[in-house]
C-alpha cells in the first residue's frame, strides 16, 4: 500500500446501525419517510420509487439525514444482486426521515479520516464488495450482519487525501442530484401542458413560452 496508509477493518472507522422493525399499521401515504430495502438499487445508488411514509413510533437511533449512508443487509436468494450495496440519502425527501430493519445506517465515526462518500464509494468497489459478499448467511433469505458489514479490510489513505478525493466527488453526486430534481421538474410540467396541448386549451406557442420561463 501506499506510504502513508494503513490497513483495517472498516468498523475500525465506522458505525453501523441497523433500522427499524415497523409495522404496516405504521405505513401512511404521508409522514415521515421511510428508506427501505426498496430505495437502494441492485448495484447500489438511491431508488426513489421505493419511499415509503410512516406515521408510527421510532427511536433517535431509527434517524438518518440527508448524506448519510444507507447499505442493504437482506436479499431473497443468493444472487448477490443487491445485499451490500449502498446508497446515499438524498435532500428530497427533507431534512430526515427514519430506516428499515432491512437497512444499515453507516456513518463515520468521530475521529475516522473517511467521509461517508469514500464510505459509499468504497462498498461499490468490486475487490471490498468481494469481502462484504463473504460475510452474508442464510438459508432461503440471505443476511448481513452488522459485524459482517464491519469486519471487511482496507487500504485507509491519510485524511488529507480524503479530503481532496471528497471535494470531488461531492460535486459530482451534488450535480447528480440536481438532476434528479430538474428532470422531475420537467415531468411535472410535461404531465401538466400535455394534455391541454392535446385538447386545444393551450397552443404550441403558448406552451414553449411557459417552458421558457420555467427553464
Amino acid at each position: 500500500i501506499p506510504k502513508g496508509w494503513r490497513v483495517g477493518k472498516l468498523g475500525d472507522y465506522v458505525e453501523a446501525v441497523k433500522g427499524l422493525s415497523y409495522k404496516g399499521k405504521g405505513l401512511s401515504d404521508s409522514g415521515i419517510p421511510l428508506h427501505n430495502l426498496n430505495s437502494v438499487y441492485e448495484g447500489g445508488s438511491y431508488k426513489y420509487e421505493g419511499i415509503k411514509y410512516y406515521v408510527g413510533e421510532y427511536k433517535d437511533r431509527h434517524i438518518v439525514y440527508p448524506g448519510d449512508v444507507i447499505v442493504t443487509n437482506t436479499e431473497q436468494g443468493f444472487k448477490f444482486l443487491l445485499i451490500g450495496y449502498p446508497a446515499i440519502v438524498p435532500k428530497h425527501y427533507g431534512s430526515f426521515g427514519i430506516f428499515s430493519h432491512h437497512i444499515f445506517r453507516v456513518r463515520p465515526l468521530p475521529d475516522s479520516p473517511l467521509t461517508s462518500n469514500f464510505i459509499y464509494l468504497l462498498l461499490i468497489f468490486p475487490h471490498f464488495r468481494d469481502q462484504v459478499i463473504g460475510y452474508t448467511n442464510g438459508t432461503t433469505v440471505n443476511m448481513l450482519s452488522a459485524d459482517g458489514l464491519k469486519s471487511p479490510l482496507l487500504a485507509v489513505p491519510p485524511h488529507e487525501i480524503v479530503e481532496k478525493f471528497d471535494k470531488i466527488v461531492s460535486f459530482l453526486l451534488e450535480k447528480k442530484e440536481q438532476n434528479y430534481e430538474e428532470s422531475q421538474s420537467l415531468i411535472e410540467v410535461r404531465d401538466t401542458l400535455l394534455p391541454k396541448l392535446m385538447s386545444g386549451e393551450i397552443r404550441v406557442k403558448e406552451a414553449e413560452k411557459i417552458m421558457e420561463k420555467l427553464t
